[in-house]
């Protein structure tokens, strides 16, 4: 409990400061998945969570498809380092994400806590793959099988989180849609 508390660096901004924990909620589930490197994934949404999740992802050597509903969120995304951005209203944007990836991915993190998107999510992942649940669905249903709970502990990725945004290697404009 006292571990899980970390007290702000000094220097840090208030809008810094409060962007750490999201940031490094992110950071933490991904420090749970199995390594990312040189593995095809799909981050789905482009809130605050799925944007951090992308900028992580691609940090950890993944290649990157984030699907999302709005535009400037999607570019939001490629400015983040994906390798492709996918507007889910489309009809076909099964097939885009299949041509993106040259086929099936590696693996799925879901940061939008829609129960019915996840279920078509897991027809786009290899055998043996994974699906990682960040959302949560606020009709309180529960992910189809063959999802597992993403693994949160910020306060294992606080310190490194602080040290990126004080450096300015993360941004807080990269994030945020108002003040």
């Amino acid at each position: 409990t006292t571990l899980r508390q970390n007290v702000v660096p000094e220097g840090l901004g208030a809008v810094e400061a409060s962007l750490a924990i999201s940031l490094s909620e992110t950071a933490s589930a991904l420090a749970g998945l199995t390594s990312l490197h040189a593995r095809t994934i799909i981050i789905a949404g482009t809130g605050i969570a799925g944007l951090s999740l992308t900028l992580w992802a691609k940090l950890a050597g993944a290649r990157v498809v984030t699907l999302g509903r709005r535009p400037t969120r999607l570019a939001s995304a490629m400015a983040l380092g994906a390798d492709a951005a996918v507007d889910t209203t489309k009809d076909d944007w099964r097939e885009q994400v299949l041509a993106a990836t040259g086929g099936l991915v590696d693996g799925v993190i879901e940061a939008i806590g829609d129960v019915e998107f996840s279920a078509q999510l897991l027809k786009l992942i290899k055998t043996g793959g994974f699906a990682s649940a960040y959302g949560a669905p606020q009709d309180g249903r529960a992910y189809p099988a063959g999802w597992s709970t993403a693994s949160v502990e910020e306060h294992l990725a606080y310190g490194w989180v602080v040290d990126m945004l004080r450096r300015g290697w993360v941004r807080p404009e990269w994030f945020m849609t108002q003040t």
